[in-house]
This record gives structure tokens, C-alpha cells and sequence, in this order.
């Protein structure tokens, strides 16, 4: 089951400000070797040990080929790449990438079985319980 929580737009530049929103209330975060637990519950014919080297293996593997330049994808589940931020230059000849460019950043793009279609179809959510709704966002909210 999915939560969702309740936030206000106060950004005073937003032609929606005022206006609530929700997001998702994340319960907690799995780690890789709580994951290879949950697996080995579903009965697999493969000890935690096997899986934790072959899942550490790919996030290695994922890393390298995304810093390639590579876009990976794990079926059923995302497409993986890299992205720049960058900053405006006056001209092409002006840029400069220790200057323009601002950050990197993983994305993520569902596919398969994950699709947000196939999200909309399966996915069960109600309102969290035991939180204040928030009527104040941060620079990063509303993206």
C-alpha cells in the first residue's frame, strides 16, 4: 500500500501557489542486503550469499557502463542514465564544462512491467496517517 502526504505550495513565483499537493510518504529505505533477504524468503533455490554477490556485481557493472555514458536497462523495472544540469553559456565557443556544467544526476525512466501506466493500474494508496500537512515547501519541492 502506498501513503501519500499533503503539501502546500508556497512558492511565490508559482501560479499554483496555495494550492495542495501530495506526495509520496516514504515508510522506509530497503538496503541491499535487507533486499537480498526479502528474496531468499520467496524461496529461491540460490543462499544469500550468491545473491548478494551477483546483485553487488550489477551495481557495479550499472555504475561503470552509466559513467560510460551507457543507458542501462534492467527489464520489468527502469532504464538508467546519466544526466548533466548545466548552465546557460553566451555562445557555443563560451562554454565551458568546469563552468557550465552545474551537477550530474541518475535518472531513472520506468519500463516493463513499471510503466506509469501499469502503476496506475496496480497501485493501492491512501492518506499516511500521523503527519502534519506542511505548508511550506523548500526550493526543491514541486518538481
Amino acid at each position: 500500500m502506498l501513503k501519500y502526504k499533503l503539501y502546500k505550495d508556497t512558492r511565490s513565483n508559482s501560479q499554483f501557489k496555495g494550492c495542495w499537493y501530495a506526495r509520496i510518504a516514504k515508510s522506509d529505505i530497503i538496503t541491499t542486503r535487507q533486499l537480498v533477504a526479502h528474496m531468499a524468503k520467496h524461496g529461491t533455490a540460490y543462499s544469500k550469499g550468491t545473491m548478494w554477490a551477483v546483485i553487488t556485481d550489477m551495481i557495479t557493472c550499472v555504475h561503470e557502463l552509466i559513467l560510460r555514458g551507457q543507458a542501462v536497462k534492467i527489464d520489468d523495472l527502469a532504464i538508467f542514465s546519466i544526466g548533466i544540469v548545466s548552465k546557460p553559456a553566451p555562445t557555443a565557443k563560451e562554454f565551458d564544462a568546469h563552468t557550465n556544467i552545474a551537477t550530474f544526476k541518475l535518472r531513472a525512466r520506468p519500463t516493463g512491467e513499471f510503466t506509469k501506466a501499469q502503476l496506475m493500474r496496480v497501485a493501492n494508496i491512501m492518506e499516511a496517517t500521523y503527519y502534519k500537512p506542511v505548508a511550506k515547501t523548500t526550493a526543491n519541492d514541486g518538481k
